[in-house]
């Protein structure tokens, strides 16, 4: 545990998206959930497999529920793929 674990989130800091991510498997560490103009989003913590950390913002529906219902399940951290689809994102 590191004292930045304790720190108030700040939803202004930069984020990436998930084409950033797209195709590339990787370790869902947390997320954090925001209310917006167009609905919810999440800000989600991801571990790249060199091991570098990267935030990754979402507004996905399919992505989102994925999202509550490993954190339901304290399955995180959990390995995922996210893949799009046409203009639809899904997770693997």
């Amino acid at each position: 545990m590191r004292l930045a674990d304790f720190a108030p989130f700040n939803p202004n800091a930069q984020a990436g998206r998930l084409d950033d991510i797209a195709g590339q498997e990787v370790m869902v560490a947390d997320f954090r959930l925001q209310d917006g103009e167009f609905g919810e989003y999440a800000f989600v913590d991801v571990i790249l497999q060199d091991g570098s950390m990267k935030t990754v913002i979402t507004g996905a529906k399919a992505v989102l529920e994925a999202l509550k219902g490993a954190k339901a399940a304290n399955a995180l951290p959990c390995p995922a793929v996210f893949v799009k689809a046409k203009r639809a994102w899904t997770v693997q």
